[in-house]
């Protein structure tokens, strides 16, 4: 939500507004400017946040807060973690950025933490102050940093409490838990502040972006509009004839699609961080089309799968990913780093830590396309929501299918015929542009491979794979090793 620059010696005296920033000697603070947010400043105090709709007296959805005293600054993060601050310090001076590529010129591309990276490239991501640069730390949500001259020290905030699922009162029928959720949900929308002519929902074809743009469409029928992106093959295909019925039936407004087989991961041109979305590339040339025509804020559906998630306690089994198999080409380092993978992790948070991570990555591109996002399945009233639900109303998604369903979306609408998912565009991006960058791996070397995390032998065997077609079950997940391989050779 900011960008700043801070020397201990400038945290005496007053701060001047410029237009763009707020300045002292050879520090500033900057906030993003957007219509979303407001920003203040109170003499030592900066403040910017979400606005909200309506006078209702309500707490902004997320802020982060800056209080500047003599040789002391302090950061306070919000309970949303909608767009997360990264921080670093060097030679007296914190720098601060939602942008983690900001910090590129103080970043030391060799000192890598390794926890962060096994959990990465194990695929165990945790949500919390760590990122895989040592020294560079994220804000996570309700957390507090401190600087002084005795360095930058972090501290996590007590643990959120939860609920748990309840049972229905024997008079409350189907339709008044769907009333309920359409009430919940639409009050998650209006709480923000927004436009609907220059708004749009990410209508990927789910159940749970599809909800969102339902509530948008019955608030501002034909305002907002839709973007995607489009998956190859014949679940492409039925994706476009899907979206084109939900884009009739929930009232919306134009439409803009980019069709992934035309910016597949890892092709020439695209840009790559360490928490970049995985299709990024596609990512961008959809988000400049949406700035072309005026959009400033997005919905998404992130948040809708915890939302109706079925808990530990009630899964009858150990959930997916809580023992996962050595992939060949994992290191001996990354192997030892996963022994620390639970170290330093955020405590419970309002929202689910799968939410938090989604939101984190998908915040700078949004922001470096001038528009804000908003995560109305994330609001802490409709998580608590999902909570209280029975099991059999989360099980499947029957909360969100069976909404749509109300809304005349029916047949494959709620339920298509075809997985629609990005594991094909994936491969296909492996196969088609990764290759290449694995070749460059092995034959001219990687920080990665000679830092111990990646194995050269079983990245060779993979890539031969991968090379002829031939793909294993969690061979997508090489993505990731691509993907910082490119961020440190990048910050080199």
């Amino acid at each position: 939500m900011l960008k700043l620059e801070i020397s201990i010696d400038d945290t005496s005296g007053p701060w001047r507004w410029d237009g763009r920033r707020w300045t002292h000697g050879r520090s500033w603070i900057e906030p993003y400017i957007h219509p979303a947010l407001e920003y203040l400043c109170t003499g030592d105090r900066f403040c910017i946040r979400e606005r909200v709709a309506g006078c209702d007296g309500q707490q902004p959805a997320d802020f982060l807060d800056v209080q500047i005293d003599a040789g002391r600054v302090r950061l306070t993060a919000g309970p949303q973690g909608v767009a997360p601050l990264y921080v670093t310090e060097q030679a007296g001076i914190l720098h601060g950025s939602w942008d983690l590529l900001d910090l590129r010129p103080y970043i030391a591309p060799g000192k890598l933490l390794d926890r962060e990276v096994a959990r990465l490239l194990a695929f165990r991501v945790r949500y919390g102050h760590d990122t895989v640069f040592a020294g560079v730390h994220r804000i996570s949500e309700r957390s507090t940093a401190a600087y002084d001259r005795d360095g930058l020290t972090l501290h996590y905030p007590e643990p959120a409490l939860h609920s748990r699922a309840r049972q229905l009162r024997p008079d409350v029928d189907d339709a008044a838990v769907i009333d309920a959720y359409e009430q919940q949900l639409a009050q998650a929308v209006a709480d923000h502040r927004y436009d609907p002519a220059s708004s749009c929902v990410e209508l990927s074809g789910g159940t749970d972006s599809a909800n969102v743009a339902a509530t948008l469409g019955a608030l501002h029928p034909a305002q907002v509009s839709a973007g995607a992106l489009i998956i190859l093959g014949d679940a492409g295909r039925q994706q476009i004839r899907r979206r084109d019925a939900f884009i009739d039936l929930l009232q919306l407004g134009t439409d803009t699609q980019v069709t992934l087989d035309g910016r597949l991961p890892f092709c020439p041109g695209g840009r790559r961080g360490p928490y970049d979305d995985a299709y990024s590339e596609a990512k961008y040339i959809l988000l400049a089309r949406l700035a072309d025509q005026g959009v400033r804020t997005v919905f998404t559906g992130i948040g809708g799968d915890e939302m109706v998630a079925v808990t530990s306690r009630e899964w009858p089994r150990p959930p997916y990913g809580t023992e996962l198999e050595t992939k060949p080409w994992i290191g001996d380092r990354v192997v030892d780093g996963l022994k620390e993978a639970e170290n330093n992790v955020a405590p419970a948070a309002v929202i689910n830590e799968m939410t938090l991570s989604a939101q984190a990555c998908a915040a700078p591109a949004f922001l470096r396309a001038g528009m804000w996002p908003v995560h109305p399945l994330a609001d802490p009233r409709l998580i608590t929501f999902g909570e209280w639900l029975p099991l059999e109303w989360r099980r499947h998604k029957r909360l969100h299918r069976e909404r749509l369903e109300r809304r005349g979306c029916h047949g494959e609408l709620p339920h298509p015929p075809l997985v629609e998912n990005f594991a094909p565009v994936m491969r296909e991006g492996l196969h088609r542009h990764g290759v290449a960058h694995l070749d460059i791996m092995l034959g001219e070397g990687s920080p990665l491979i000679d830092g111990g995390y990646v194995a050269a032998d079983g990245l060779a065997d993979a890539r031969d794979r991968i090379a002829c077609g031939r793909f294993l079950e969690r061979d997508a997940e090489l993505y990731m090793v691509l993907a910082l391989d490119l961020t440190l050779r990048s910050f080199s």
